[in-house]
């Protein structure tokens, strides 16, 4: 066959294997201009072009190099003359077109799946890789994830890409029949048409992708029969089960993804963008904003990203609002149905869904998968068995046909919409709840001695994937009044919570507990669970500033401990007691409470208390000014803390040391305090514990008069508390954040930042607080010339019995400076109006 030019030899080449330009083009997978041009010589071909041609235009193994050269210009066409100048030409088919691949064409554009596509295009380029089943839940995606990845694969394939959907066969020997009809290869029986489909497949590069395959998993070895014949051939294949085939690889499929609560970020999220999406083709008009957007949000995390549950929400816009339609989804599992007359039977509703796996699960499964419907969040394997009594076979089995998952970390979860049809099959509720609870509460109370101790850093992370657990076991607990399960998961609960931050489900929960136990009859065990948990309710209203009502919640503890001679578990009670009234500025009240509360936590060999309440001794006492005493106290409570290795209580030592090593004129000593205590707090996410070290480090910053890098930090730990929401540390941060306004002579901001901590403080009767705050607008009213409003305001923060004593120190210090700008007479009306009482009337007036 002699040609003077490439493109003149694949001309002849094509013509010999009776191919037109057309059926050339579609092999290769281009157009058929470039098939014209490249017969024209007018265009060489591209390097994966050429290729393409080597094999559709049957060019043997030994000529393929010097081809691809000559077609790049790079090797003389005569030597390819020679080589391939044949009496006769072998063809490769009995019939020189491809079947038609018979992709399906999407009625709508694909959304997201930016990952998993990337991921199966990797598996599919890798040569080890022949058969891949896309696993998944029904309604997830696999079918339009498969029909994707073909599409995008027809050049690497060269054409040969074909669908086969199995969803319509009902037998296994259905099979091998249902992939010859796609291939259009016909026969009379079974055996003949075997051969011709293995000999069609035999030497070709084709990806199968074979959709719906779960129903037919018997038949499944003939997979592996095609791949034994067929060395070229890929498989891809979409089921709810695994094929359990040695060639086969996974690759799981789950929701698309889903915004935050309230998401008002930039960021894209596929699953509400496919809301919008299928939303808009019913309603145009439709605007998601504000309460709708959140509404939005709530239905894809309410059907964790399942994109057929978010195209059936969807179609209910036309008649309801977002809103309306989040509520009937947590309502009832069968709101998401369809009315559309050309939908698939089997995605008519979620119910249709899910009734087609849950016929194929033995009873043990089906009896565990209910079971496992009560968790919340996810589970371990230890939970699992302890709660539905099923072993790791039945696991197993529930995660290889897609209804249940397991994360790289071990822990299993069930899709969110998986889990509700599960629970309509909870045949045992009362039992299995009550197993769910007691396994959860039990685990709270075995944490006590990580999470006081040394080891709370490992402890805490489990806390964060079994937060939805324990509130479900509590809630439980309560509904089934069984306080002596909560009782003794209390001093865990409340650590967990405090540390994480999580203050207003701590005050809603043991609230809970208060309001359960308050009209049980009133025994004496009781009594002391009433007793218990107002202790620890208190203690999260103390950390959230509120401070009266915490008062007030811990002194009916202590009465009722007092009252039952439960000396045991006093002194959380009287030590966080004896903290919030030294806040409130009644500090000989909170030494009285703080030394009987040692005096209980040392008879009864409580450390982790005796440390806190030692320290908040030598606290008060720096509220007073004895610094030498306040220094040796808190070091005796943080000694004990490192003893013990509780992190977390080690970061709290330095953190409030710190103010007293500063006024004692450490600073070196002060900076290394608070430096280590913002590593340990950062090891264990404690927001609070990292908010109050970055915010004495600004301050401290700002003693060295350094304010580049005070107001960031102090900016940082604002941010925290405010997450937080504990407001004495938002008002001593804003009172910081003033000083610096202050210094940097911008007075006008300064004023907003202080009238907002004195009004926070005021808000917590926190008045020692308020008192600070003050004593800073009266340096920034005097920065701004108004000498004598200053000197007022030093006069009543003088006479005023809950002002610290550095609070006072200072406050006398610019009095003595202000007061030679003023006249006698000036000064002496001032001090006349100067008491205690008038205060208020100084804040209110402030705050105008």
């Amino acid at each position: 066959m002699n040609a003077d030019t490439f493109g003149e030899w694949v001309r002849k080449r094509r013509k010999a294997l009776d191919l037109t330009q057309e059926m050339l083009a579609a092999c290769v997978g281009c157009s058929l201009s470039t098939i014209r041009k490249i017969e024209k010589d007018e265009r060489r071909p591209s390097r994966q072009i050429a290729e393409l041609l080597a094999d559709h235009l049957d060019v043997l193994p030994d000529e393929r190099t010097l081809i691809l050269k000559v077609a790049r210009g790079e090797g003389r066409i005569q030597r390819l003359d020679s080589r391939s100048d044949r009496a006769s030409i072998r063809v490769a088919i009995p019939t020189a077109s491809p079947a038609p691949s018979r992709i399906p064409v999407p009625p709508t554009p694909f959304i997201g799946r930016q990952q998993e596509t990337a991921s199966l295009t990797r598996m599919l380029a890798d040569p080890f890789s022949r058969l891949i089943t896309i696993l998944g839940p029904g309604g997830i995606g696999k079918t339009r994830l498969a029909i994707e990845t073909a599409r995008a694969h027809q050049i690497a394939f060269s054409g040969r890409v074909y669908f086969v959907q199995l969803a319509t066969y009902s037998q296994p020997d259905s099979i091998l029949p249902a992939i010859a009809n796609v291939l259009e290869i016909r026969s009379s029986n079974t055996v003949e048409l075997t051969a011709r489909l293995t000999g069609y497949l035999h030497d070709k590069t084709i990806l199968l992708v074979l959709d719906n395959f779960e129903h037919l998993l018997e038949g499944a070895p003939v997979l592996s029969d095609l791949l034994q014949q067929a060395p070229q051939l890929k498989i891809l294949v979409t089921s709810r089960e695994r094929l359990n085939l040695q060639g086969e690889w996974t690759f799981e499929l789950s929701g698309l993804s889903v915004p935050p609560d309230d998401d008002e970020s930039s960021a894209i999220y596929s699953a509400l963008q496919l809301f919008e999406q299928h939303a808009r083709r019913i309603y145009p008009d439709l605007q998601l904003g504000g309460v709708e957007r959140a509404a939005a949000i709530r239905i894809c995390q309410r059907v964790d990203g399942m994109p057929l549950a978010i195209e059936l929400a969807a179609a209910w816009v036309n008649v309801l609002s977002c809103v309306e339609i989040a509520d009937e989804i947590e309502r009832s599992f069968d709101f998401l149905s369809s009315t559309l007359r050309d939908a698939s039977p089997r995605h008519k509703s979620l119910r249709a869904v899910f009734e087609h796996s849950w016929q194929r699960l033995t009873a043990d499964e089906q009896l565990t998968l209910s079971q496992l419907s009560t968790f919340q969040g996810g589970f371990s394997r230890e939970a699992a068995e302890a709660v539905t009594g099923s072993g790791l076979n039945v696991l197993s089995s529930l995660v290889s046909k897609s209804l249940l998952r397991r994360s790289e970390s071990s822990r299993f979860d069930l899709h969110e919409v998986i889990r509700q049809y599960a629970l309509g099959y909870l045949s045992d509720e009362i039992a299995v709840r009550d197993n769910h609870s007691r396994y959860y509460l039990d685990w709270l109370h075995e944490s006590e001695p990580a999470l006081y101790g040394n080891d709370e850093a490992r402890r805490l992370q489990e806390f964060v994937v079994e937060v939805g657990n324990i509130h479900t076991a509590w809630e439980w607990a309560l509904e089934q009044s069984n306080f002596a399960a909560l009782d003794r998961a209390l001093d865990s609960y409340w650590m967990a919570y405090d540390i994480h931050g999580w203050l207003q489900e701590g005050i809603g929960q043991t609230d809970a507990l208060i309001r359960t136990l308050r009209k049980e009859p009133q025994s004496n065990q009781q009594q002391i669970y009433l007793g218990r948990a107002l202790a620890f309710h208190g203690m999260f209203l103390f950390r959230a500033g509120a401070y009266a009502e915490s008062r007030q919640i811990l002194e009916e503890s202590i009465v009722i401990l007092r009252k039952m001679g439960d000396t045991q578990h006093l002194p959380p009670a009287l030590i966080f007691c004896g903290i919030v009234v030294s806040l409130m500025g009644e500090f000989s009240y909170a030494r009285e409470l703080m030394d009987e509360g040692v005096e209980h936590a040392t008879a009864h060999n409580n450390t982790w208390f005796m440390a806190l309440g030692q320290f908040d001794q030598g606290y008060i006492a720096g509220q007073a000014g004895d610094l030498d005493y306040a220094y040796e106290r808190m070091q005796v409570g943080l000694s004990l803390w490192r003893k013990l290795g509780n992190t977390r209580f080690v970061a709290f030592g330095l953190n409030f040391l710190s103010p007293i090593v500063i006024r004692l004129e450490k600073l070196e000593a002060a900076r290394d305090y608070l430096q280590e205590s913002l590593e340990l707090s950062t090891q264990i996410s404690d927001r609070w514990g990292m908010g109050t070290a970055l915010g004495r480090l600004g301050s401290l910053a700002l003693l060295n008069d350094d304010l580049p890098a005070a107001k960031p930090q102090l900016e940082r730990s604002l941010a925290l508390f405010t997450d937080i929401g504990a407001k004495w540390d938002i008002a001593w941060a804003l009172t910081q954040l003033g000083k610096i306004a202050i210094t940097s002579n911008e007075l006008s901001e300064a004023k907003h930042l202080l009238k907002r901590a004195m009004q926070i403080s005021l808000d917590a009767q926190a008045m020692p607080q308020a008192l600070e705050a003050a004593l800073e607008m009266a340096n920034c009213l005097a920065c701004d010339d108004e000498i004598a409003s200053a000197l007022g305001i030093l006069l009543q923060i003088l006479k005023h019995p809950a002002s610290p004593q550095g609070t006072l120190q200072q406050a006398e210090e610019l009095k003595k400076k202000w007061e030679p700008q003023l006249g006698q007479d000036e000064i002496v009306s001032l001090q006349a109006m100067a008491n205690a009482e008038r205060i208020e009337a100084v804040f209110r007036d402030l705050l105008e």
